[in-house]
C-alpha cells in the first residue's frame, strides 16, 4: 500500500480510531449485534502534520538547534520506543497531566455564555 491510500480493511479501522479518540468508546461488531463499549482512554497522535483526528491540542515539534543530532529519525525514534524507563516516565507523565486536567474540569466550569 502506498502512502496516501487507504485499503478496505482501512476505513473501518480509521472510524475506529475516531471513535476511540473522539466519543471514548470502543464499538465491538458481534455478529449479529453492535454494541458500544465506553472507556476512558488518553491518545497520544505523533504525526509529521495536523492529525486527521478532532484532538484537543496541537503541539508542532521542530528542531530548532538546526544540527543533524537532533532530528528525529526511525532509529531514534525506536531507540526512545526501547527504553523502558523513560517509556515509564512518559507514561506517568500523561497519566498525572490526565489526572490534572480532569480536577482542572471538575473544579471550574465555563459558562455557554462565554
Amino acid at each position: 500500500m502506498k502512502s496516501g491510500t487507504i485499503d478496505k480493511n482501512g476505513v473501518p479501522n480509521i472510524k475506529a480510531l475516531a471513535e476511540l479518540i473522539e466519543d471514548q468508546k470502543v464499538v465491538y461488531n458481534f455478529e449479529y449485534a453492535q454494541q458500544d463499549f465506553p472507556l476512558s482512554a488518553s491518545v497520544l497522535v505523533l504525526s509529521d502534520t495536523r492529525s486527521m483526528f478532532k484532538n484537543a491540542l496541537h503541539v508542532p515539534a521542530k528542531n530548532d538547534l538546526g544540527d543533524a543530532d537532533h532530528i528525529m529519525t526511525d532509529e531514534k525514534f525506536e531507540e526512545i520506543v526501547k527504553d523502558q524507563d523513560l517509556m515509564q516516565q512518559l507514561r506517568r507523565y500523561f497519566m498525572l497531566s490526565t489526572h490534572f486536567s480532569e480536577l482542572t474540569h471538575q473544579n471550574y466550569k465555563v459558562s455557554k455564555a462565554c
